[in-house]
Formats: C-alpha cells, sequence, structure tokens
C-alpha cells in the first residue's frame, strides 16, 4: 500500500470578485472588524489602523490596496478579519468575506518565479479541480515585512500579565491625553511645561510646513507646531484652522528654549503602569520611534503614547525653537527674563461656578463623570456615587453639594479630579477642567483678607490657600487657589456629619 501523500490546509477568502488563499497555519483566529479602529498617524494607505484583541493590540491591513482590487468604504456584514502571525507578530487582514476550507495534497501547490525590479520573486498558487480553478496564495511574509506597511519588532507582543509579575509593576505614570487630528495621543506629564487655551497665533517669519506661527507667553516667544499636521492628518494652515475654545497650546522645552504643539482638545489626565503600554509596531512613514506604545485602558480609547525624546530631539523641531529665540527675543534681557521666571509651581485650573485652582500634584487624575454609579442607600447627599476605577472603589464627592453651589444645569463638561493623600481617597466632581500652567515669581501671590475667608455665603472661601494675578484673554483676573488639604479636611467633616 502507498503511503498517503502529506495534505495541506489552507482557509480562502475574497476581495472583491477574487478568491485568494491562506494557510491555516499562519491564521491565529477570524473575527468580526471592530466598530472603529484606532487611527494611526503617518501610516500608508494600506494601514486600515488598530484596534484591541483581549490586550493584543493588532494593525488592519486593507488588501484591496496592495492586490490591486478597488476598496470599500466601508465594511459590510460579511467582512471578516483574518488574524495572522508571522515571527511572533500578528496582523489583521482585512477579507470581503470568507469562503471555504480546503485540504489540497502537495501536488496541487505550484509556483510560479518571476523577475522583479528587485530582483528575484515568487508566488504560490492552489491548481484544484485539474487546473480549471486557481486560487492566489497570499505570501504571509512578503506582506508583514513589506518595507512601506510594517517594522517588526520581534517577541513584542502585548500578553496579559501574570499576577507574579503585577506585584512589580513600580510607581505609576501619569499623562495628559489629548487629541490631534483623529488620532488619541498622550505625553507623559513631567515633559510637559504648561498647556494654555489658544487665542491667537502671531505671524512668524520662521513659519515652515508645521510651524504656523508664534506666541508670547511671559515674554517669552514660543513657536507654534501644528501637531495634527506634524502627524499627517492635514496640511498646515494658519489660515483654515479655527480657534475653538476647546484647541490648547502643549508647551514643551528644549534646549533651554520653548515650543508649543497645537491640538484639537486636551482630555484628561490619566494613569497607568508601564506595563499598560502594549508595544506599537507599526512603522510610522518618515517619523520612525515617534511613538513609544499603546495604552489601552479599559473604558478608554486606545491612546499612542507620543515619545517625548523623539519631539525634543527632532532637528526641524530644534532649529525652529533656536531660530525665534535668535531673531524675536534679542530685545528681552535674558538676566532678568531667568530670574522674572523662575517657576514656583504647575498648576491646574477648573470651573466650579468660578474659576478655581489646584496644584497639579494634589490631583492623581482626571476622569470623565460617569453617572452611571453605584449608590448604596445609606449614601450622603454630598457623594454622587460609588465609582470601580481600576479596582479600586472611589467615593465621587458632589463638590456643589459640600460648598452649597447650586446644581450644575448641563452635566456634559463635568469632570472628576481624583485625590489621593494615602489614608484619603475620593473623586471630587468640578463642572470643567480649564488648563494646565506654571505660574513664577512675577506672579502676585497673597492670602486673602480674614473677612473674606469667613464669609457664611461662600465657605468655598475659607478653602482658599492662596490668590495668584493671571492673565485671561490678556485681561488681568484673580485665580483663587485651593488647599488640597483644607478640600479634605472638608469633605472628612462632611463625611462625619453626615454619619
Amino acid at each position: 500500500m502507498k503511503d498517503q501523500k502529506m495534505k495541506l490546509i489552507f482557509s480562502t477568502y475574497f476581495l472583491g470578485e477574487k478568491e485568494f488563499a491562506l494557510n491555516v497555519s499562519n491564521v491565529r483566529e477570524v473575527v468580526n472588524p471592530p466598530a472603529s479602529y484606532t487611527s494611526v498617524p503617518l501610516a500608508s494607505k494600506n494601514l486600515l489602523g488598530m484596534f484591541n484583541l483581549r490586550g493584543a493590540v493588532i494593525p488592519v491591513l486593507d488588501l484591496h490596496y496592495l492586490l490591486g482590487e478597488e476598496s470599500k468604504a466601508e465594511s459590510t456584514p460579511d467582512s471578516k478579519i483574518a488574524i495572522v502571525e508571522y515571527d511572533n507578530f500578528y496582523v489583521g487582514f482585512l477579507f470581503d468575506k470568507t469562503s471555504e476550507v480546503l485540504k489540497v495534497v502537495e501536488s496541487e501547490l505550484c509556483q510560479l518565479d518571476f523577475q522583479t525590479g528587485k530582483g528575484n520573486g515568487s508566488s504560490q498558487f492552489l491548481k484544484l479541480d485539474s487546473g480549471k480553478k486557481v486560487i492566489q496564495v497570499l505570501n504571509v511574509k512578503n506582506i508583514i515585512e513589506s518595507e512601506s506597511l510594517i517594522e517588526i519588532r520581534k517577541n513584542q507582543i502585548a500578553e496579559s500579565v501574570n499576577i507574579n509579575a503585577k506585584k512589580n509593576r513600580g510607581p505609576r505614570k501619569q499623562c495628559i491625553t489629548f487629541m490631534a487630528g483623529t488620532s488619541h495621543c498622550a505625553l507623559i506629564i513631567d515633559t510637559i511645561q504648561e498647556i494654555i487655551k489658544l487665542n491667537k497665533i502671531e505671524e512668524s517669519d520662521l513659519a515652515y510646513h508645521e510651524c504656523i506661527g508664534m506666541i508670547h507667553v511671559r515674554d517669552r516667544v514660543v513657536p507654534i507646531i501644528d501637531f495634527s499636521s506634524y502627524l499627517g492628518h492635514r496640511v498646515a494652515d494658519k489660515n483654515e484652522l479655527t480657534f475653538e475654545n476647546e484647541k490648547r497650546i502643549i508647551v514643551m522645552k528644549v534646549n533651554g528654549n520653548h515650543f508649543g504643539l497645537l491640538v484639537e482638545t486636551v482630555e484628561s489626565i490619566v494613569s497607568f503602569y508601564e506595563d499598560e503600554v502594549a508595544p506599537f509596531t507599526v512603522h510610522t512613514m518618515g517619523k520612525k520611534g515617534l511613538i513609544k506604545g499603546c495604552l489601552c485602558l479599559e473604558g478608554k480609547p486606545d491612546t499612542l503614547i507620543i515619545d517625548d525624546a523623539y519631539l525634543l530631539n527632532d532637528k526641524k523641531i530644534i532649529e525652529v525653537t533656536d531660530g525665534h529665540k535668535q531673531i524675536y527675543q534679542n530685545s528681552v534681557d535674558e538676566k532678568k527674563l531667568a530670574e522674572k521666571n523662575t517657576l514656583r509651581q504647575t498648576y491646574l485650573t477648573f470651573n466650579l461656578n468660578k474659576l478655581y485652582g489646584f496644584e497639579i500634584k494634589a490631583v492623581k487624575e482626571i476622569i470623565d463623570y460617569d453617572q452611571s454609579l453605584m449608590r448604596p442607600c445609606e449614601l450622603s447627599p454630598i457623594y454622587k456615587g460609588v465609582m470601580n476605577l481600576r479596582g479600586d472603589l472611589i467615593l465621587i464627592v458632589d463638590s456643589r453639594k459640600v460648598y452649597h453651589l447650586p446644581e450644575l444645569e448641563s452635566q456634559s463638561s463635568q469632570k472628576v479630579l481624583i485625590i489621593d493623600r494615602g489614608t484619603e481617597k475620593f473623586g471630587l466632581l468640578v463642572d470643567s477642567v480649564n488648563e494646565i500652567f506654571n505660574m513664577n515669581e512675577s506672579n502676585v501671590f497673597a492670602t486673602l483678607p480674614e473677612f473674606l475667608r469667613n464669609d457664611p455665603n461662600e465657605p468655598i472661601l475659607q478653602d482658599i490657600k492662596e490668590a495668584i494675578q493671571i492673565k485671561v484673554n490678556e485681561k488681568s483676573k484673580t485665580l483663587m487657589i485651593l488647599g488640597v488639604e483644607e478640600v479634605i479636611s472638608r469633605v472628612s467633616c462632611s463625611k462625619k456629619l453626615a454619619a
């Protein structure tokens, strides 16, 4: 009896009217397309985006472009993503629909050799029914290693962290999350000097593609980089930009000089462990290394962690920043400027009927207010409810109740400031969060007069630590800074009274 011929297994898929095959040894699973993809800046048009599949960040390729087929604008109910594996790396191939699973013998698998512009090439085909049906076999290795698509980083697949590893996770890091174009991005908070509202941008003779002008911040010239343009989402054009209230400028510092990143919105402060950042395997065209990884937290959009070191070493950013200092800063007495701008503290401003501030170190993170909280029946009226924050149960304090303020009509902009003082940890609900900025010794600092602090109609004034003179839209304004210890004491006192 003759030996059985070795059989190979292939799964087949359709792109348009054409059928293609994948060796099942390369296919990890087949899944439905996600409701939406995480936008990847500076990526090839073949890359649809990324999605989170049980803790692994999977880039998804639209094979229509690669294989010369007409791409569909949206996924259909029949669309499927084949998760393929190559050299410890996973990527999704989007197909219009699945077809069948075939068992073939080696004689039905043939190879066609040919010349390419780069040398010798080859493709495999399945010849079925005595050659009446021919199906092209997709070469996973060639697709993934395509220089214009994916850069392989071996053994860097995001996996679930085991319990023992979690015990040694180290301290949490904090980042500022923001929108740039269609990308959710983040920068480590320690690298940010301040965040300010955008009012106007002045003309600059040194404006280049991404640099759209400059602003003055406390006598410093700060060139502005349109970060959405930097990420390839649009062509920078100051004349076409609209400066809504949401737009912010993230100020950073390189070689002693400042530059600003113009972003669409600043979202919140997020804390995370290093092992919650999935390695970023997608090749960013022209800016390799710009993205450190993808932060994947439950209930939040997948967020790209921007490598601050890349920005601070970008030759164009350094040149334009140095150039603005040389041309526009010469009239400023640098010695006096240095004395004047000795940083005192970084503050977070927020609205609670009026504008108030906290020292930024008092706020662990900022999160969106989710009204679907747990509310035990015996809970005091000063609390909105109990939130499950990554396994920690956090009491959400209604600051308007604490300070005897009327109910807020619109709750769409409300945020929760997570205050963590070891034994005291709670969320403080505020009307909205404004900006983050540094204060210096040139600002007027003062304590409130005693008669104001004891005003029974405004108990919040009793918790004011100091008053600071700031400028808002070129007008001077006094910002009241709340003392975190005073607020904690008041919340704790209210808790005892309620009990």
